[in-house]
């Protein structure tokens, strides 16, 4: 299959993050919460090519029912910015790989976040108009395979991708900006020199297109 898009997504409620594959680059996007990124490691987002799409947080209250309207809500609005902004990437010849849920996590915010899960493929079938033939998910195990091995933590999923010589991977800017010395650390905390968020959703997403490539085209590199 040549001259196909692939959309890998990582559909985390705080910070989905979405890589798009073409032939010639890999684009990246991430939809933080405005919480979750402050002023300067934004601009190092930016300048290593990642579209940034702040998106309000939504406020908890204690009406169970006013709740749940705030989080379907929330939920389309989310899918829907994703899709409006990739709209111009996309193509007849577009497949989307969604890192799917995890089964680990707590009991209700796993419910939430299928929940938010089932809408987005909703909303990526109905706004594309496709069918879900063109949408895969795959396990967190399944894309932790990809990148080396089924029990990879997030800074292993990390280390993988700055050191992979992968063709597909190596499109990315994103890539390039994490192997040189002189900008590596605009993407760590100053003192623990641990990975910021959200690196590890967007690395996720490109996981996510690799394993696409590995399980459905058969291709390695």
């Amino acid at each position: 299959m040549k001259n196909i898009t692939i959309v890998g997504i990582d559909y985390s409620i705080k910070s989905p993050a979405v890589s798009i594959f073409t032939n010639s680059s890999i684009q990246h996007f991430i939809y933080p919460r405005k919480n979750i990124l402050n002023k300067n490691f934004m601009s190092s987002i930016e300048e290593a090519g990642i579209f940034v799409k702040e998106i309000d947080d939504f406020t908890k209250i204690k009406n169970l029912q006013e709740n749940e309207r705030i989080n379907s809500n929330d939920a389309e609005f989310l899918s829907l910015t994703l899709c409006k902004s990739i709209k111009k990437y996309i193509n007849k010849n577009a497949y989307f790989a969604i890192e799917g849920i995890s089964f680990a996590a707590p009991g209700n915010t796993k419910i939430q976040h299928a929940g938010y899960h089932y809408i987005l493929r909703h909303t990526i079938k109905n706004f594309f108009n496709i069918d879900y033939s063109k949408i895969f998910v795959y396990a967190p195990t399944t894309l932790k395979m990809t990148a080396g091995k089924g029990n990879f933590n997030k800074d292993a999923m990390i280390t993988a991708f700055v050191n992979s010589n992968d063709s597909t991977i190596k499109l990315s800017k994103l890539h390039s900006y994490l192997n040189n010395t002189k900008t590596i650390d605009n993407f760590k905390s100053p003192k623990a020199k641990n990975w910021l968020k959200p690196l590890d959703d967007i690395i996720d997403s490109v996981w996510a297109i690799k394993t696409f490539q590995t399980r459905e085209l058969n291709e390695t590199n």
